[in-house]
């Protein structure tokens, strides 16, 4: 439903809608598999930060390890945004722009 809502907000045409739900799908995927990596990492981290006796370096290397899980994520987001941007027409864009802002692919 939200697809649909999408395409007649952006006026895609058959082409255009294809395309967009197959990257927001995959988008959508990946965001789920990169999450739940993410949360798997972050009690995992808790567990290390709570231990009886915490190991300074395997907090630091956890730590470092959601830091970059989430910055992966942030750039699939830009380069998702940018794969859209080039399915559609500026007017279009335009809109889509405004959707993101919203927060529409969070």
């Amino acid at each position: 439903r939200r697809k649909q809502n999408l395409s007649e907000y952006l006026g895609l045409d058959r082409l255009q809608f294809r395309r967009m739900t197959n990257l927001l799908s995959g988008y959508a995927r990946l965001r789920q598999s990169k999450t739940s990596r993410i949360q798997k990492a972050e009690k995992e981290f808790k567990a290390l930060f709570i231990a009886t006796a915490p190991d300074p370096a395997k907090i630091d290397a956890k730590f470092k390890e959601i830091s970059d899980l989430q910055a992966d994520l942030r750039f699939d987001e830009v380069r998702k945004f940018r794969e859209a941007r080039g399915i559609l027409t500026m007017e279009q864009n335009r809109k889509f722009k405004k959707l993101i802002y919203e927060g529409f692919m969070r």
